[in-house]
């Protein structure tokens, strides 16, 4: 059977919700042997993770989202709960600083950060003040670009290595008109997150427009980390070169045992040589994160685009045989639940 990335994506999540962490995890492993730069697979394998209270490996998920998209609420939570539970105070204030500037109106975001400034002072305030990073972004949503690129510029004089803002600049100068200096901005992030979704579909509509060559090898790159174009068509609009199309996989089921006592798995389907090319980038591009010594021992790598037409993943995403086997997969989608994730509250 074969369903859409995006539904597989929503039973994933449907499962996580329900604690069902092992089946989440042989799905997501499955899915990323099809896409290995998928962002949403990353995000949701942190989640899984950090459930599981393996912390290490989830923050290591929650950095490859992040280095796909520095704007991504979910991983900045994550990662604000790993460094709460490993008594760094004042990172895990950061991380939900920035969560918060992302979605302002989340009370419980807001309840989190009250009580982390309540650790830090001694005093919980009454309420939180708006940032200025969350003002630009309300600016960005309300349609003021000019008065968002002006926050976030003063923003990035003060930290000029924090990628979320650039991001967000860019944004805002496209969305103002100011192409040029977008452009520029993309570049920017670019230098330092050569995968950054929103950077390589700002700059691929940027470069097509003008008729550059180049704009291929970005918009490549946003596919490979957004199969089906959601990203794009709900950033760009009318004026995406890319369009959204339905990607199909195979549900990861269990067969029978050709030999009693020794079940198998499915084993997935290649991808098609086009879907191949979508990841075959330039590996000197590749992201580089820093990984501690002990998950390089499990074999925590960066993930391969394409290797002698296979797609590779870390072999700690591989799980046994007999693991797959035992795993029951449910005959058909769920309604998947409204509203703020179990795991937030």
């Amino acid at each position: 059977m074969e369903i859409s990335l995006r539904e597989y994506v929503q039973r994933v999540d449907e499962l996580i919700e329900k604690g069902r962490y092992d089946e989440a995890q042989a799905h997501l492993r499955h899915i990323l042997q099809h896409y290995p730069k998928y962002l949403s697979a990353y995000r949701l394998f942190g989640q899984v993770l950090l459930e599981m209270g393996q912390d290490g490996p989830a923050e290591e998920m929650f950095r490859r989202a992040l280095s796909g998209d520095p704007e991504d609420f979910i991983a900045r939570v994550g990662m604000s709960m790993i460094y709460d539970r490993h008594g760094d105070l004042l990172q895990a204030l950061w991380q939900m600083e920035r969560a918060f500037e992302l979605a302002p109106e989340n009370e419980v975001i807001q309840e989190e950060l009250r009580q982390l400034y309540g650790r830090r002072d001694g005093l919980a305030p009454a309420r939180v003040q708006l940032t200025r990073g969350a003002l630009g972004r309300l600016y960005l949503r309300g349609g003021m670009y000019a008065r968002a690129a002006e926050v976030f510029r003063s923003l990035i004089a003060e930290e000029p290595e924090r990628m979320d803002l650039w991001v967000a600049l860019a944004e805002a100068l496209w969305r103002d008109g100011q192409r040029v200096q977008a452009e520029e901005a993309c570049l920017r992030v670019l230098d330092e997150l050569p995968f950054c979704l929103k950077a390589n579909l700002i700059l691929g509509e940027i470069w097509t427009r003008s008729g550059r060559e180049e704009a291929t090898i970005h918009l490549r790159r946003a596919e490979a980390l957004d199969p089906e174009n959601h990203k794009a068509v709900a950033l760009l609009g009318e004026l995406s070169p890319l369009r959204f199309k339905e990607v199909r996989i195979p549900f990861l089921e269990v067969v029978p045992p050709e030999v009693p006592g020794r079940p198998e798995r499915v084993t997935p389907r290649k991808a098609p040589a086009e879907e191949l090319a979508l990841v075959d980038l330039e590996r000197t591009a590749e992201v580089q994160l820093e990984i501690p010594a002990w998950l390089e021992e499990l074999g925590l790598g960066e993930i391969s685009a394409v290797e002698e037409g296979e797609i590779s993943v870390p072999d700690w995403l591989i799980p046994p045989e007999e693991e797959v086997s035992a795993l029951k997969v449910e005959a058909g989608p769920e309604e998947v639940s409204p509203g703020i994730p179990e795991w937030l509250r």
